[in-house]
């Protein structure tokens, strides 16, 4: 309650009251009384007397004790669902019957008691799709020893916002039609228990769709059963979809969504306990795990740290190594270290930090995990020295790749080896690179200088990527509006081209980029399923089973027998594959017999090989030009993503054009 006095626009005088206020304002300042009083919005109107009411009891009251009126004269108008015209109930189901047509059915049913009524209605919405809600509770009739309760259907009436409008509607849109729909249940409850029910049972102005029903409270309570019992939400959803493959009929529940079984989770949670949404929560996972020997260090938010003082009291910090990944980084730690990142973008700002290796056949596999809402050199000291603790020796990689942030290479040099090699991951340059461009105003200018980047990041050839690196530094300073953009790259990538350019890595036989690529696209994508509840638990749960997976599928194929050569490399036989597609295509084998194709001649071979660059160079061409009438950066890289399958053939134009000139 508001108990500031109110006060005098005019005089300054103060009021305990607003009806004190606008008393004095009517008495001194009649002059300026429209000025200073508000007018006030009344809902009803007398028609007699043209009193003002708000409360429609009381209006009600007024009419019959004042003017002797029936207060029925004043009752709710509706609208009709097929026209403009508006009237109360009674009016528009006669409206309906005479002006439009439509049959009114009602029909008069008995039942024992009010249980056997609920079973009633609740097997009638099932079969024609409907819904019933209450519009009034139970009140009592005058002169009779009967209780009376009414029902309309669901989709009667107008949507009204219970907010201050600030949140869009649903996309499915409101249940409501803005209209009277005059199906409806009067019942009415004896003193013996029995039920006399009048059923309007026609529906107008909507549809009998199963979209717009809600779940019953039976089918409501079986899944807050299976939520208290803690099984996974793609458990109950799964069961859901499986009862639909039995059942003919497609009923509500079998359009239940994850956010359904989420908003059930959320009403049956009381005294503030948590429901796991996946299972067990992160708490209580990370404990489970710790004594399988999973967890390598854990600090929940709220916790003190004496061992690393550094950590406050807001940090979480939790790294995750099995069995499977400690014995996989203890055979190909020596080779490549890779260590990837992924932000999840909810409200904990938690990020994943991965160490990959690549095995035998250049495949990555993450060993180890660092989930974290802080990444500086302190934390990722602190990952890389339990990692160190668990393999009991130091890491020393031929080749060390990671984020373009200085923190990730200067804390391995601190705790592990320093590498032969070290190289950004190319996805994170193509990421920054991105972002960055956004100093560049111009639409074009942005698509125009990122093409440039790629083609200089991805060039394999040093003396080509050295003349296109000089041209390219020209072009931007010779543009005042890309000044800005320019001075970034001067200090961050100029000086460091052997760390990022493809061109440096292919000349010591490096070329792991796609496969990395590929495990970091995998990892990100479970990362970021547990952006939606803000909750990191599923998130951990489908990172630990594509572990899993990933470790049987690197057992069973090293009990195979993997072929030597391009064959042992799954993207160099696929890539194979692609160009002997090709080749099928340019050649047209149904013209040649056996003893034709025995006595090719080495000319003829020659000859089918041009051909078939000429076309390949054809298609080259048309892709330079595609890339060339690109207006922005996104149009750029759907183009690249779409052309990864033919990527081997255009290369083997690149390289057939360079020996040719």
């Amino acid at each position: 309650m508001n108990n500031e006095p109110k006060v005098c626009e005019i005089c300054s005088r103060k009021f305990s009251a607003v009806k004190n206020l606008r008393r004095h304002i009517r008495k001194i300042h009649s002059n300026k009384v429209d000025e200073l009083i508000e007018k006030k919005i009344w809902n009803f109107e007398c028609d007699v007397c043209h009193r003002h009411f708000n409360n429609i009891a009381i209006f009600r009251h007024h009419l019959r004790r004042v003017h002797g009126q029936s207060s029925s004269i004043r009752k709710t108008k509706h609208k009709c669902t097929l026209c403009e015209f508006e009237d109360i109930k009674s009016e528009i189901i006669k409206h309906y019957e005479g002006i439009h047509q439509i049959v009114i059915v009602t029909e008069n049913l008995h039942f024992n008691g009010l249980k056997e009524f609920d079973i009633w209605k609740t097997e009638m919405e099932k079969y024609t799709n409907t819904s019933f809600v209450k519009t009034t509770g139970s009140y009592k009739l005058k002169g009779a020893l009967a209780e009376k309760i009414k029902y309309s259907c669901h989709r009667s009436g107008a949507y009204r916002s219970s907010g201050k409008g600030l949140r869009k509607l649903k996309n499915l849109g409101s249940t409501k039609m803005n209209g009277l729909c005059p199906a409806s249940l009067d019942v009415t409850i004896r003193s013996n228990g029995e039920c006399e029910v009048t059923y309007i049972k026609s529906h107008v102005g909507h549809d009998n769709d199963v979209k717009y029903q809600a779940l019953t409270k039976a089918e409501r309570e079986e899944i807050a059963a299976k939520i208290s019992a803690k099984v996974p939400f793609r458990v109950i959803l799964d069961e859901i979809r499986d009862s639909m493959s039995t059942n003919g009929q497609l009923e509500r529940a079998h359009l239940i969504t994850r956010k359904d079984v989420h908003n059930i989770s959320r009403s049956i949670e009381q005294d503030g306990s948590r429901i796991a949404t996946d299972g067990l929560n992160i708490e209580e996972w990370v404990k489970e795990m710790s004594n399988k020997g999973c967890i390598l260090y854990y600090k929940f938010k709220g916790d003190l740290c004496e061992e690393y003082n550094y950590l406050s009291e807001d940090d979480f910090v939790l790294v995750i190594m099995n069995k499977g990944q400690l014995e996989t980084l203890q055979k190909y730690r020596a080779n490549y270290i890779c260590i990837d990142r992924t932000h999840l973008c909810n409200a904990e700002k938690m990020e994943l930090i991965s160490l990959l290796v690549v095995d035998e056949i250049e495949e990555g596999f993450p060993c180890s995990f660092l989930i974290t809402n802080r990444v500086d050199e302190n934390v990722l000291c602190l990952f890389y020295s339990c990692i160190k603790a668990k393999l009991g020796v130091t890491i020393e990689p031929k080749v060390f790749m990671s984020d373009v942030n200085e923190d990730f290479y200067s804390a391995w040099l601190n705790i592990m080896k320093p590498p032969e090699f070290r190289f950004f991951c190319s996805w994170h340059v193509n990421q920054i690179w991105r972002y960055q461009l956004q100093r560049v105003e111009s639409n074009k200018y942005q698509a125009i200088i990122y093409e440039k980047l790629r083609s200089l990041m991805e060039e394999q050839n040093l003396n080509t990527f050295l003349n296109k690196f000089e041209k390219f530094t020209k072009f931007l300073m010779s543009e005042e509006e890309l000044m800005n953009f320019c001075c970034y790259f001067q200090q961050h990538f100029a000086e460091n081209t052997e760390i990022w350019a493809h061109c440096y890595r292919i000349q010591h036989g490096i070329n792991i980029q796609t496969h990395l690529e590929e495990m970091h696209d995998a990892i990100s994508k479970l990362f970021l399923q547990g952006k939606k509840f803000a909750r990191i638990n599923m998130a951990v749960t489908s990172i630990m089973k594509f572990v899993k997976d990933r470790l049987h599928a690197l057992m069973t194929r090293n009990e195979l027998n993997i072929k030597e050569g391009a064959g042992s490399n799954p993207l160099i036989a696929k890539e194979i594959v692609v160009i002997e597609n090709d080749e099928m295509n340019d050649v047209d084998m149904k013209n040649h017999s056996d003893s034709e194709e025995t006595m090719n001649t080495e000319r003829g071979k020659s000859t089918d090989s041009h051909q078939l660059i000429n076309n390949k160079k054809q298609l080259l061409d048309y892709v330079s030009k595609l890339i060339e009438s690109c207006s922005n950066i996104d149009e750029i890289e759907t183009i690249r993503r779409l052309l990864s399958p033919i990527e081997p053939t255009l290369e083997m134009v690149r390289k057939f054009n360079s020996s040719r000139s």
